[in-house]
């Protein structure tokens, strides 16, 4: 027999994970749409330059 106390702590565990996962798919989208960002801030700076030249 499985008792409350072990179900509990399964539940905890499981959600620990959980809300890490979650941050880390937070933190790793943030940091990509900055660096996706950045790539077309970049781009786009350099097709004005070449239109200017």
């Amino acid at each position: 027999m499985i008792g409350p106390l072990h179900e509990a702590a399964r539940a905890a565990r499981w959600l620990a994970w959980t809300s890490l996962g979650l941050l880390a798919i937070g933190l790793i989208g943030h940091v990509a749409d900055k660096a996706i960002g950045q790539v077309i801030h970049d781009m786009h700076g350099r097709e004005v330059s070449q239109w200017a030249n």
